[in-house]
């Protein structure tokens, strides 16, 4: 099994565990079932694009990914995660600025934060 998983940048360690728990039961289900060598190769790429080499390559190469496959892919990886974080961030900043729906009168960035109870 194959997951690609964005996580923090100085912490990959906590979503590469997650990633193995949130595996385990079906890793084990599929194991009791007789499939004979079930394995999990968690991919994780950092918020901004960061390719993290210790996690990926190994898991790429024993996936049979030669060098140039995997450039390639470590390279698309990369843009992809950038591409999306850059949408999420004009996102978060239009919503951070949007007064126009502001009805309540509670300033810049109110629409940015957590709804007003009713």
């Amino acid at each position: 099994m194959i997951e690609f998983k964005f996580c923090e940048y100085t912490r990959p360690d906590p979503q590469l565990e997650k990633a193995k728990a949130q595996h385990s039961m079906l890793m084990a289900n599929l194991n009791r079932l007789g499939y004979r060598e079930v394995k999990l190769h968690v991919i994780l790429v950092g918020a901004m694009g960061t390719i993290y080499k210790d996690y990926t390559d190994k898991h790429l190469a024993y996936l049979n990914l030669d060098y140039h496959k995997t450039k390639k892919l470590t390279h698309k990886l990369n843009e992809h995660s950038i591409r999306h974080t850059s949408g999420l961030t004009k996102t978060r900043y239009a919503l951070q600025y949007n007064t126009s729906n502001n009805s309540q009168g509670l300033g810049p960035g109110a629409t940015a934060h957590n709804p007003p109870d009713p």
